[in-house]
């Protein structure tokens, strides 16, 4: 099966669309990448790895406060909690792992390392984000977000909170989301560029 990408760029009028983010309010509850600003690459079968030192140094661009969460499957869930607290800090009781105000250098990096350990595809759900400022992401957690809400619609959510989002989902799907701001203009150029020169193919809708 071969990896490809599709690029949905405001600046040139695309638009990534989600509707019912479960959210509470009407206005919020629809997600455009168009009316808010916010660039995202869909991958399906793509290894972020490819693109690796772009992903880092636009994660480092878009802020100084790393977010991950992980959402671990059967089997072994418990030995997986183990292996990503022993990365990322003391686990807590509840199946779905967050981490809040990690240090982002290299969060990229050990994130996908901690992941291929597990099992790669088949460790469970990640979420890894960056951002300036990271009250305005904590609000989204609290309370916590339910397990059967969709990855995309939590990674879309704290992207419309300004930060920087890859979610790494189910079914060998990924989607990156990066508000479109000044001080990432020239992270975002070199991560295009980047994923061109993978040589994979790009597309221009999702595919599953």
């Amino acid at each position: 099966m071969r990896a490809t990408y599709a690029v949905f760029d405001p600046r040139c009028g695309d638009d990534f669309r989600l509707d019912g983010l479960g959210m509470e309010s009407d206005e919020d509850a629809v997600f455009s990448s168009l009316q808010d600003d916010i660039l995202v690459v869909h991958g399906a079968r793509f290894d972020w790895r490819h693109v690796e030192k772009q992903l880092e140094g636009l994660f480092e661009a878009s802020g100084t406060q790393g977010l991950l969460m992980y959402r671990p499957w059967w089997p072994k869930v418990v030995d997986k909690i183990q292996v990503f607290a022993g990365e990322f800090g003391p686990s807590s009781d509840a199946f779905t792992q967050l981490r809040l105000d990690l240090c982002v250098r290299g969060i990229c990096t050990s994130a996908f390392a901690v992941r291929d350990r597990l099992g790669g595809e088949s460790a469970g759900l990640w979420i890894l984000a960056s951002s300036r400022e990271s009250t305005a992401v904590k609000t989204l957690f609290s309370p916590p977000v339910p397990n059967d809400v969709p990855l995309i619609f939590t990674a879309a959510r704290i992207a419309k909170a300004g930060a920087t989002a890859l979610a790494l989902d189910e079914g060998a799907q990924s989607t990156l989301f990066v508000p479109v701001a000044s001080h990432v203009q020239s992270s975002i150029a070199d991560l295009l560029d980047a994923l061109q020169n993978t040589g994979f193919e790009k597309r221009q809708t999702i595919e599953s």
